[in-house]
């Protein structure tokens, strides 16, 4: 976890394009949800931020 006030390292990695990532990760979120109501939309979210914070806290991811 980032300490407040302290700068992010940051390193160039050869090939590596961020925002061709950014979309990959959208594209892939947009093909699980786009066929549900917004009631199993709801319920993806919150598993999805469930097992975010389970993983940053060090546990195992749900």
């Amino acid at each position: 976890m980032r300490t407040p006030g302290r700068a992010l390292a940051t390193e160039i990695i050869p090939g590596f394009d961020c925002v061709d990532m950014k979309r990959r990760g959208a594209r892939r979120v947009y093909r699980r949800i786009k066929n549900m109501s917004v009631r199993q939309e709801t319920a993806y979210w919150a598993r999805r931020t469930a097992a975010l914070r389970t993983e940053r806290a060090g546990g195992a991811e749900v």
